[in-house]
């Protein structure tokens, strides 16, 4: 018998309920990445220094231990693109001139920290990971966000009435975690359903509840756009539909905004994004070939804008990258987005598996238009998390037995 393909297979689960394997890997003990990722969320946030924060140290130490763990196994790739990716990141830096700015080095310290940890963490990775962060971030988030409610420190910019937790720098991050915390509780809530032929406990409906709540009480575009594109994921869509459905919706808003006569952009909409944008394009298609292929260096943001204080994000991914790296950052940045999709699509895992892997992708890309939210020192290392999760790719979930649908 030919053997059944990858998204034909399905748990196999018998009639009284889960098979042992299942009972099992409901038991799990703590993995450290999931240590890791816990004690971060809770306390990385933390100022050490003038711009230093716990969750940067412990970034450290975890790339120093997988470096050393990855050394000592003979796994040399992901050392070796590191190196190459650190090294490609300074020479572009000094070629451009860019040290001269008071913001380079930190700038370039997060970005190395980045992609970096991103490169070295993916290649330890393991879906036991991502199961114990389904199953405790969710709810951490709510033990988190209820208490900064009730004791008023959520309050931002006056009376406007935004909710965001201090320590994760604003109401825009406090919106992006809870959206990828609510991407890792559907994946915990689809995965339960299969094990138990059940319908969705009261204390997950509860915990969606909160986090759905205060994601729109932060009024954080960015966040409810990729919890958007998650939920609709986690319902069916696929991620071509999803990306190919908003960047025709961006499109035809453009077309509108320019061509039907009446149509009014409110100056400030999106908090003054669109005056960022056009200062920051405008000024590198005004630039010299070097910067305009290479860019002006990490940190080189600094506008003086006549509607708010010192501007020193592009508040847009894809800006900062543009602006930081040129066009050929840009590109590579884009490249590598294709490569991350390609790659989720043509892996071996099982459809709640993918969803989870697609949801979070497809809610990044989004969220990217609006927001730098892994650029921001606070959530440096949750951008790494994130980023790393592509290793799963090369990591086929065995752990629960499948076998063809019948």
């Amino acid at each position: 018998m030919p053997e059944p393909s990858v998204h034909d297979r399905t748990l196999l689960l018998t009639p009284a309920g889960p098979a042992a394997s299942d009972r099992r890997s409901q038991r799990q003990a703590w993995t450290p990445l999931g240590v890791w990722s816990l004690i971060n969320l809770a306390l990385g946030s933390v100022p050490l220094a003038e711009g230093v924060y716990i969750s940067q140290l412990l970034l450290l130490l975890v790339c120093g231990l997988a470096v050393l763990s990855l050394a000592l196994k003979g796994h040399h790739a992901a050392l070796s693109f590191s190196v190459l990716l650190v090294m490609a990141l300074g020479a572009q830096s000094m070629v451009v001139g860019a040290s001269g700015n008071p913001r380079f080095l930190p700038e370039l310290g997060k970005t190395i920290l980045l992609l970096s940890g991103a490169v070295i963490i993916a290649a330890t990775v393991q879906w036991r990971d991502v199961r114990q962060l389904s199953r405790t971030v969710p709810a951490l988030l709510c033990l988190i966000l209820i208490p900064v409610w009730l004791s008023g420190q959520g309050d931002y910019y006056g009376d406007e009435g935004r909710f965001g937790v201090p320590w994760m720098g604003s109401p825009n991050n406090t919106g992006f975690v809870i959206a990828m915390g609510l991407a890792l509780h559907f994946f915990h809530v689809r995965e339960t359903r299969q094990l138990r032929r059940g319908g969705v406990a009261a204390p997950d409906v509860a915990t969606a509840v909160v986090l759905l709540g205060f994601l729109f009480a932060t009024q954080s575009l960015g966040g409810i756009l990729s919890a958007a594109a998650i939920g609709l994921r986690f319902v069916g869509l696929r991620l071509g539909v999803i990306l190919w459905g908003f960047i025709g919706l961006v499109v035809c808003g453009v077309l509108v905004a320019v061509f039907v006569p009446g149509v009014e952009v409110p100056e400030l909409l999106g908090s003054g994004r669109l005056i960022i944008w056009q200062t920051l394009l405008a000024e590198m298609f005004e630039a010299d070939s070097l910067h305009f292929f290479l860019g002006m260096g990490p940190g080189a943001i600094d506008l003086n804008l006549w509607f708010t204080a010192s501007v020193q994000s592009a508040h847009s991914m894809y800006v900062e990258v543009f602006y930081a790296y040129g066009l050929v950052g840009l590109l590579a940045f884009v490249a590598t987005l294709i490569g991350i999709a390609r790659r989720i699509r043509r892996s071996p895992m099982r459809r709640d598996a993918q969803a989870l892997l697609e949801a979070i992708f497809v809610a990044l890309v989004i969220g990217f238009m609006v927001d730098t939210y892994v650029m921001s020192a606070q959530l440096t290392w949750f951008g790494a998390l994130l980023f790393s999760l592509v290793g799963l790719t090369a990591r086929a979930d065995l752990s629960l037995q499948v076998a063809p649908r019948p």
